[in-house]
């Protein structure tokens, strides 16, 4: 994470606004629980601002959620209502604090394309996930890396129908200085699908499905996999 706090902290209440409207997103939030609403203990790692959060919160999972940036975990906490179903954890996704196999199902949504070594994160998720456990996640593929204009377009014509500009004006500013920092310097992968898949396979996991990712105009993408 970079070491401009504010910046951070005020990205993540951008986030909040401009993702967290995005018809798109709302339909990927739906696909990771889908694939998770049955599993009892969840990790939400990279849980950012809670939108998956509070709906798995819903059906009575208890929840552990991970992120690096302190703003991202204090709006969560505030959009599930201090849930004492939910344990929150400031901590690095690499070194997960929990024993082996732990968890019935994790999600780790628009992540693994920022993670300098996606293979040890990969792995580390696997430890502390139980036999017949689910894990889904999600992210851009190598089409999206060429395709940044189109899909803030078509983020920005979602955000103009539902009537939020001018109100998020000042949001969208602050996410738009994000994406561009994040596209030129913080970005590592941009797996296609069978790339993602020999990766998951070589560390264990079975692949259950792969599809396509709405929230990049149908590019890249959502995977559940299983640990058997």
């Amino acid at each position: 994470m970079s070491n401009n706090r504010k910046f951070w902290a005020r990205y993540a209440r951008a986030y909040d606004k401009v993702i967290g409207n995005y018809s798109a997103h709302k339909a990927l939030v739906d696909l990771h629980f889908e694939a998770l609403k049955n599993c009892r203990t969840v990790l939400d790692s990279g849980c950012g601002p809670g939108q998956l959060a509070k709906k798995l919160l819903e059906k009575n999972v208890k929840l552990y959620a991970i992120d690096i940036n302190p703003e991202a975990l204090k709006i969560l906490n505030e959009r599930c209502g201090y849930n004492p179903d939910l344990i929150i954890e400031c901590c690095d996704a690499n070194n997960l604090p929990y024993k082996d196999q732990f968890f019935d199902g994790i999600s780790s949504m628009l992540v693994l394309w920022a993670v300098k070594d996606p293979e040890k994160y990969l792995v580390e998720h696997f430890r502390v996930l139980k036999p017949g456990g689910t894990l889904v996640f999600s992210g851009p593929g190598p089409e999206t890396r060429d395709s940044v204009d189109l899909q803030l377009k078509s983020l920005k014509q979602d955000l103009e129908r539902q009537g939020l500009f001018p109100t998020i004006q000042k949001s969208w500013e602050d996410f738009l200085k994000y994406t561009e920092q994040n596209v030129s310097h913080i970005a590592e992968n941009w797996f296609s699908h069978e790339e993602i898949s020999k990766l998951l396979e070589k560390i264990g996991f079975t692949i259950v499905s792969i599809r396509v990712n709405p929230v990049y105009c149908n590019q890249g993408h959502v995977v559940i996999a299983k640990k058997l």
